[in-house]
Formats: structure tokens, sequence, C-alpha cells
């Protein structure tokens, strides 16, 4: 079965999306090509994928060159399915795909939220992107929160369920649940020089609005005022890009440097997350978050908001969760985390984390999909 690959930004959770599920693919049943623009993931993502892949195509970023290239590959060569990750890649394709008789799958990466509606613009938009999503012949959601969004701002396309699919997503918990030795956050401490009695706590979410860490700048400054410094954690993120500046500025100028580090990006992280106290996640908003179920699969305490799609990857775990966009409820869960932080209920939890969020089950539903349109 040979299936294109169209991905528009192939960064962040899309990128390990592809990692974790298509590494699972058997060899030799599938033939799988990819398009996408040359970006620094470029080449992590043909590493991640190696012999999986038939070939990779590399495309400029641009919508009209981008949609122009789909259509030349569905043109001369006879795909089964074209399946684009994300709604931009998925908008691009539509036209090409209906044009050349090729199945469409377009697998939603991301929410829809008010703000991008607002005003001429934002029904424009509406517009724009209700007729769009009119033309794959399947839309492939990442959980029950992503279905119960696109039915809340598109409840048209919903009608007609045999279109909507939800194949949850899954983690390789092979790398997150190995054997474990209990280690002393030797490394992390030693090297950046935190004391053996302080806190840390891991931030892996890129310097966006959308992962709040604004927010969590914001909770790290009341417990600086309220309470006794030497019990405030540190705050470890890993990462550049986006907002960093800015929120360094903003940490130096509220005079809370002491309480954070930031640290450059690692591909890996399984082994990191058993250096750490626990791990926050204070966003605003997410479709389907694979971090939350790689940090309960390790047995590591999360903090996390309940926001869309954050809510259903916690829900009925042991995580301490918050309102989002509330920096005194995230101060008040940390200070809960401090007193009590629950590690021998996560280390429990991790054996039924690992049972629950196995990627091979995402896999296997993605291939009976593909097989079905064979059929």
């Amino acid at each position: 079965m040979k299936i294109l690959l169209n991905i528009r930004w192939p960064v962040g959770g899309i990128r390990t999306y592809l990692r974790y599920v298509y590494r699972q693919f058997p060899l030799g049943e599938f033939e799988i090509t990819l398009i996408c623009p040359p970006i620094e993931e470029f080449d992590v993502i043909k590493e991640d994928l190696g012999v999986r892949l038939t070939e990779v195509i590399s495309c400029p970023s641009s919508s009209l060159k981008f949609a122009g290239q789909i259509n030349t590959l569905l043109r001369s060569s006879r795909f089964d399915v074209i399946h684009s990750h994300g709604l931009s890649a998925g908008l691009l394709a539509a036209i090409p795909a209906r044009n050349n008789r090729t199945t469409h799958i377009l697998t939603l990466h991301d929410v829809f939220l008010p703000i991008l509606f607002k005003g001429a613009r934002g029904k424009a938009k509406w517009a724009l992107i209700n007729l769009g999503l009119r033309i794959p012949d399947t839309i492939h959601l990442l959980g029950d929160g992503p279905k119960k969004n696109l039915e809340e701002y598109f409840p048209a396309l919903t009608n007609n369920q045999d279109r909507i699919k939800v194949i949850r997503s899954g983690i390789e918990v092979e790398r997150f649940s190995a054997k474990r030795k209990v280690i002393d956050h030797g490394s992390l401490r030693s090297q950046i020089g935190i004391p053996a009695n302080t806190k840390i706590l891991g931030f892996f979410g890129r310097f966006m609005s959308q992962k709040g860490f604004d927010i969590l700048i914001d909770a790290i400054g009341l417990l600086h005022r309220d309470d006794n410094a030497s019990e405030i954690p540190v705050i470890f993120a890993w990462g550049e890009g986006g907002f960093i500046r800015e929120d360094r500025n903003l940490i130096k100028k509220r005079g809370l440097s002491e309480y954070f580090r930031f640290l450059p990006f690692v591909k890996n992280i399984s082994s990191l997350l058993l250096e750490l106290d626990g791990v926050v996640m204070p966003s605003r908003w997410e479709a389907a978050p694979l971090l939350p179920l790689e940090v309960l699969v390790s047995g590591v305490p999360l903090l996390a908001s309940d926001c869309i799609g954050l809510k259903e990857a916690i829900s009925n775990t042991p995580a301490f969760h918050f309102r989002p966009s509330n920096s005194v409820d995230l101060a008040t869960t940390i200070r809960q985390w401090l007193t009590d932080q629950r590690k021998d209920e996560f280390r429990n939890f991790a054996k039924e984390a690992a049972e629950r969020y196995d990627v091979k089950k995402t896999a296997t539903g993605l291939q009976a999909l593909y097989r079905s349109i064979l059929k």
C-alpha cells in the first residue's frame, strides 16, 4: 500500500507522533513517502522513521508551491492514500486529492478556539475551514476531547460519523517504563548546583502562549512573595525559540532568576524524567498531548492544568490538576505537591499507564484505517 504523508509543519507533537506511530508499522506492507519543508526537524524525522520511509521529498512551505508539489506527486504516482497531518497541510491537499481521486485522510493535531473566529476576518476564516474540512474522505482525531471540540465549532461536519475516526494517541512505553533504578538526581543537581533539599520541576513545553509558561512564572512569583524561599521549587526548562527571551527578561525583572534554569533542547527526555521531582504542564489548551503520557508511564509526579485536551489525558490518573490560566490555583497546587508528592502513588500507577497508553494500540488502529481504504 502506497501512502503519501503530507506535513506542513513537522515540529513538536506531530514529529513525536510520527516517530511513535510509524515505527510500529510492519516492514514491507506499507510504502511511505513523506513530503515536508526542509526545516531543522527534517533530518530528525528521516532518522526516526528510517527504513520505513521509501522516499522523502523536500518542498518549500509556501502555500502555492506546497499544494502544487502535492498535485504533481498525486498526478504522477499512484498513491492509495494521502494522509495530511495538521490543518494547514490538510487544507492545501484537499483540492489536489479530490482532483486526482486519491483518498484523503486529515489528522487534526490542534483544537479550535474562540479567538480564531473573532470579527469579520474570523468569520471568513471559519467559512474557509468549514469548506476545506468537507473535502477529505476521513477526519482523524486523536481523542474524545478533540472530537467534542470539532463538534462545537463545526457541528454539520460531524453529522456523518463515518467520516470521523477517533484513534487515541500513545507512546513507546518501553522507552519510559523500562526497569528503573532508584537515583538521587545526581546528574542534574551536580551540574547545575541545586541543593539536595530543593525540589525541581521540569517544563518541556514551547515558550508560547498555549503552553502557559507565563502562568508558571506568575505562580512562582506568588510563592516567592508569600512562602519561605527555601521551600520554593526550581523550574528546569528545556528548549529555545518562541518567547523565551521575553520570558527570561520577565523572570529577571521580577527577581525570580534563582528559581529558573534554562537548558538546551534534548531529543530524548526519558532519562531526564527520572531526575526530576515532578513535571508541570500549565497549558491553556492542547489537542492530544504526549508528554503527560510519558510522565505518567515513567512514574513521575505530574502537575497539569485541566484544559481542553489535557483534561482527557489526566482523567482517572493520580495527576495533580489545576484550572487553566490561573496562577493562583497553580501556586496552591505546587504547595500541595510540596507537602505530599505522592511518589509511591505515581510509581504504582505507572504499570496501568503503560497498558493504557501503549502506542501499539494507536498503530494498529491506524493500520486498520489504511487497510479499510483498500477494501
